[in-house]
């Protein structure tokens, strides 16, 4: 298969086998080519070059309905589940069965009720589904895909939202599907799941089949990560870095004994005015938890987070904004931005309707050249500051989600993924702002999910893993698939003292 959107490759000649009786796990870095060669096997896309064959024949699949006729499903990591909806509606989304022209509302219980005991979920098919634990929604969603007995199951990240408990149900829910005779696809960033439960694995790098369909017993998880990263060599300092000088001191933030049931317990670290410190973990690892949690997004129920002059941080929002702390969120659309309001009023929101700074004293003239000033200091790419912020590309709109902080005056900067889905360009200029902040005095702690970024970006890296803060590196000592290994296991490379802060020049 190959596949090019415009002049990149996201496919180059990748050839992939699925076989019945087995788990073939799929799995890559970010941007290694996943979701294309996924939405390829269910006929969501199609490839420029290349043959799809299933049982030996050719076949073509203009949707994924066409697909799901020819026997391949797809439980995607959305879900696609509609929360207003019964169970049972979600289960036979436009394919209810009628008898005479109508619904066949008996028929549609007896099956759904079957295909939920195929999952092992005991409940009434006409419960709501936003009544569900997210476990439960999963499960609803693989019994959908079950209904009509697929011989191809393609799960995309299908543990991302359980916990432990539930994701050893959902991977035993994997392996009887298996034995019954399905070919599942199982594409996932977890890979001690991967190990456990994958008879073959092909790895993607770069668009490419790194490694093609090898026995899982043949390879190790070290190895494999080894292989998705492609480059063992340690990271250099980023070319365009400049030294760092003359950094204000006074400002820091210590993280004492931070707990929160179920998402982290006993996270500890300080990071000094001047350092930018990365959270790297799995999803459900605790990281972006621990982030949300300093602002007071979800405050914790134990310990604290202290600034240097002694107040405290993270009990609720409005006083984290109030003492200078700012929140990057990793949804901005829905959390983060107002899309339907101009430039000029998302960077001013924080400083005049929170804070109220000026609001009353500044005219729409001032307010207008305040936010121009802001602009062209970050570089957004906008015709007028009046415009909708909805009309920007995504990497300008995560400017102005930065420049609403910057005018708020804050000092410390927690980022929850500040570079997803934006491209390359824009990445670069989000790193030199989040670099700028740290050159001015801030405290910046950034959580990703690129370990990549964490490595070109941060100071130093802790990595969460199951809730628990293992260790804190300086990224000088880091690469690439150490701390992809790192994440997936728990183990560190080195953990300096308790509080050591590192400072690198950029």
């Amino acid at each position: 298969m190959t596949k090019r959107y415009g002049s990149a490759p996201a496919l180059s000649e990748v050839s992939f086998t699925a076989s019945a009786g087995e788990v073939h796990a799929l799995i890559g870095m970010n941007g290694a080519g996943k979701s294309t060669l996924v939405k390829i096997l269910v006929g969501a896309e199609q490839p420029d070059s290349g043959e799809l064959s299933l049982d030996g024949r050719t076949v073509t699949f203009g949707s994924t309905r066409a697909a799901g006729e020819h026997g391949i499903a797809v439980v995607a990591q959305d879900l696609n589940v509609f929360e207003h909806l019964t169970v049972l509606a979600n289960l036979f989304l436009m394919r209810e069965p009628r008898r005479a022209g109508l619904v066949d509302t008996a028929a549609m219980r007896a099956r759904g009720r079957r295909a939920l005991a195929r999952v092992g979920l005991d409940i009434d098919p006409r419960t709501p589904v936003s009544a569900l634990a997210p476990a439960d929604r999963q499960r609803v969603a693989i019994a959908r895909a079950l209904l009509f007995d697929p011989r191809v199951l393609v799960l995309d990240e299908p543990t991302s939202a359980l916990q432990a408990r539930e994701t050893e149900r959902l991977l035993e829910l994997v392996r009887e599907l298996r034995d019954s005779g399905a070919a599942i696809v199982y594409v996932s960033h977890f890979l001690q799941d991967v190990f456990s439960i994958a008879d073959r694995v092909t790895v993607l790098r770069d668009g490419r089949a790194a490694l093609a369909g090898i026995p899982a017993a043949d390879t190790t998880l070290a190895e494999t990560v080894r292989v998705m990263a492609g480059d063992v060599e340690p990271r250099l300092p980023p070319p365009s870095a400049a030294p760092r000088a003359n950094v204000p001191t006074g400002i820091s933030l210590e993280v004492d004994r931070l707990t929160l049931p179920g998402a982290f317990e006993d996270v500890s670290f300080r990071v000094a005015g001047g350092e930018i410190l990365g959270l790297a973990g799995l999803e459900g690892s605790g990281a972006r938890e621990v982030v949300a949690s300093l602002f007071g997004a979800t405050p914790a129920t134990s310990g604290r987070a202290i600034l240097a002059d002694g107040r405290i941080i993270g009990r609720n929002m409005t006083a984290s904004v109030r003492r200078g702390v700012a929140y990057v969120p990793p949804d901005r659309q829905s959390s983060g931005v107002m899309m339907d309001a101009s430039v000029v009023d998302n960077l001013l929101q924080v400083r005049v309707a929170t804070l109220g700074r000026g609001g009353f004293l500044l005219t729409r003239r001032s307010l207008t050249r305040r936010a121009a000033r802001r602009i062209e200091q970050l570089g957004i790419k906008v015709d007028q500051p009046s415009d909708r912020l909805g009309s920007l590309s995504g990497g300008n709109q995560q400017k102005v989600l930065l420049g609403k902080w910057l005018e708020a005056d804050a000092s410390v900067f927690l980022l929850d993924d500040p570079t997803a889905a934006v491209d390359v360009h824009a990445r670069a200029d989000i790193h030199a702002v989040i670099r700028a902040l740290a050159d001015s005095g801030a405290v910046v702690v950034v959580a990703s999910s690129d370990t990549d970024e964490l490595i070109q970006l941060c100071d130093r890296v802790g990595v969460l893993y199951q809730g628990r803060l293992r260790g804190v590196v300086a990224a000088d000592d880091l690469t690439t698939p150490g701390l992809l290994e790192a994440v997936n296991t728990g183990e560190t490379l080195a953990v300096p003292g308790k509080g050591t802060s590192h400072a690198r020049t950029h």
